[in-house]
């Protein structure tokens, strides 16, 4: 007799994941071929090939700067390009691993707080391995799934009837070398920490093991951006934020409202009530360490939406705090469904409720495979096309000056004038201003402008277009094609 073959749990998610993420680079494969979502891919890219041949922190060669706000994913990246494995399948692989890690973690957490049931434990880490933003971030070739399994990591530490100081300090440490955001992480540590009923001298002794284990993390991440850059955080830090610096004129409220409801947008909106029974009976039983994470998912849009309040590419800043939304809306749909399951409208209500959060988890997917191609084919036929034109047609000592450099700086080999400030930090004052760009690009003897026409319709003014790219894909999403002209 055959015996029959018992599947725990963690290979259920791990083989959802690696579906998943195989649809959505396969059907980007038949459309445009294989590639990133987003330009700012490539700069990683760029960073970590250089790191791996050169052994230096270089954009481009023999140029010291910080334009990655990710160093620990470069690192990680640039291993792949010292071992000669394929740039983009180590990178997806990577991607893969995290969104999957992300989904473990967030299995032990709901296995915590349901551990009679631990099928709803699975059924809530298969949501979470497939929720359409999540996996979109996993083969994007940014640092968003490393970030989100960090983020989920700290949450499964400190939710512990003992927390190991030292492990969680050191997290979030690291986390800080994937995003500086991440620096928000001390809030629901520390909170979990000060508040919780554990005797006064253990709470000084884990704290101190905490602060300590971070700070041993942290403060090389800080003297590492001050010898590559000159700055306490990476250039990107700074110069987002001053280029989106207008949509701060926006009343805060509706900055936080728009942030807030990226993670709806998908089938995460069928947890909303869910979430809010979380807070509520968290407060209401004085759960400190849900508490917590309730504070850290709204403080973290709230930051956004003082500082950076964008919410384009599929609100993909936020996506780091999704996991955290996402499992505290699962612990208290679950609660409910337990709840209302004993009454006949309530076993209507948790079938409705269960098919319509696999219809759409489903349709999402769908839309996001969709919508990642759709991405991947922009890049592929506006960025990197328009890179190897360069590459191909203009002279080798030629200055690019572009605003789009992810792409340029990989496959261009040219020196590059970064107008979004990232690698030239020099642009950051001016960022917003044609004018004295104009003046700037001028100084710097820049050759060529690539860019997208109306970016900069003083820039372009006047200037001789030697390329463009006729791809239909952005001209579709409603953008435009990517431009070349000539600046002298």
């Amino acid at each position: 007799m055959i015996k029959k073959i018992k599947w725990n749990p963690e290979i259920w998610i791990c083989l959802l994941g690696c579906i998943l993420t195989g649809a959505y680079l396969g059907v980007s494969w038949t459309s445009a071929g294989l590639g990133f979502p987003l330009d700012d891919a490539w700069i990683h890219q760029a960073y970590a090939r250089n790191l791996a041949q050169y052994g230096g922190w270089f954009y481009f060669p023999g140029n010291m700067g910080n334009g990655s706000t990710a160093p620990l994913w470069t690192f990680l990246l640039a291993i792949g390009y010292r071992l000669n494995l394929p740039n983009l399948m180590w990178t997806y692989l990577l991607g893969v691993l995290f969104l999957v890690g992300t989904a473990l973690l967030g299995y032990r957490i709901l296995k915590r707080y349901h551990p009679d049931q631990p099928h709803l434990a699975l059924w809530g880490a298969l949501f979470l391995c497939g929720e359409w933003h999540l996996v979109w971030a996993s083969v994007s070739g940014m640092e968003t799934p490393l970030i989100t399994c960090l983020i989920t990591a700290v949450f499964l530490g400190v939710i512990q009837e003992k927390i190991n100081g030292w492990l969680v300090g050191f997290l979030a440490g690291l986390a800080v070398w994937v995003r500086p955001d991440a620096l928000t992480l001390l809030g629901p540590i520390l909170f979990i920490i000060v508040f919780n009923t554990t005797p006064k001298n253990d709470k000084l002794l884990v704290a101190g093991k905490m602060v300590f284990s971070f700070l041993m993390v942290f403060i090389p991440f800080l003297l590492f951006n001050q010898i590559t850059s000159g700055h306490w955080m990476p250039n990107t830090f700074y110069a987002k934020q001053a280029e989106y610096a207008i949509l701060q004129n926006e009343p805060l409220f509706l900055r936080f409202g728009k942030l807030m409801a990226q993670p709806w947008i998908g089938a995460g909106v069928l947890l909303l009530p869910g979430f809010i029974y979380t807070a509520y009976q968290s407060i209401r039983k004085k759960k400190i360490e849900i508490i917590a994470w309730v504070l850290f998912w709204l403080g973290y849009v709230l930051i956004y939406a003082v500082s950076l309040p964008v919410t384009y590419q599929h609100g993909r800043y936020q996506m780091p705090s999704m996991p955290v939304y996402f499992i505290l809306g699962l612990i208290g749909s679950f609660d409910l469904m337990i709840l209302i399951k004993r009454s006949r409208p309530g076993l209507l209500i948790k079938k409705s409720w269960i098919l319509s959060l696999i219809i759409v988890w489903l349709a999402f997917n769908i839309l996001g495979v969709e919508a990642y191609s759709q991405d991947t084919a922009i890049i592929q036929n506006e960025m990197v096309k328009t890179a190897q034109w360069i590459s191909q047609n203009t002279p080798s000592n030629s200055i690019i000056a572009a605003h789009d450099i992810g792409a340029l700086g990989y496959w261009g080999d040219r020196k590059i004038i970064d107008l979004a400030g990232l690698v030239s930090s020099d642009v950051v004052p001016i960022i917003r201003d044609e004018t004295q760009l104009r003046e700037y690009l001028n100084n710097v003897h820049a050759d060529y402008l690539m860019t997208f026409p109306t970016w900069y319709p003083i820039l372009v003014k006047d200037k001789t277009l030697v390329y463009q790219s006729d791809d239909y894909h952005v001209i579709e999403a409603g953008g435009e094609n990517m431009t070349v002209y000539l600046w002298k």
